[in-house]
């Protein structure tokens, strides 16, 4: 699998809901019609993703509430932000 190399800047995309359900989300395509569901954490990345745009705001903010390791936030963040493109979600905007 590739993943997407950080650092990326993008967007979600205007075919992409969003709805927050006792700390978990659920994200729906609108062209596919496709759910993508989250567990806390990756609510609050996404949430981070669509406030700030930009994956050095969410490693920063990541690293200052969870001991995690930088290497292992880019790793996981790469993956999830790569699933999010594939799947329609969001928009990276400097690939």
């Amino acid at each position: 699998m590739n993943n997407i190399q950080l650092p990326v800047k993008g967007k979600v995309s205007d075919q992409t809901l969003f709805q927050e359900i006792e700390g978990e989300a659920v994200l729906l395509n609108l062209t596919n019609e496709k759910y993508f569901g989250l567990n806390e954490l990756g609510t609050k990345i996404w949430t981070l993703l669509a406030e700030h745009g930009d994956s050095e705001s969410v490693i920063k903010q990541i690293r200052a509430e969870y001991d995690v390791s930088r290497d292992t936030i880019e790793t996981d963040l790469s993956k999830l932000i790569d699933e999010f493109v594939k799947k329609g979600l969001f928009i990276v905007e400097n690939e």
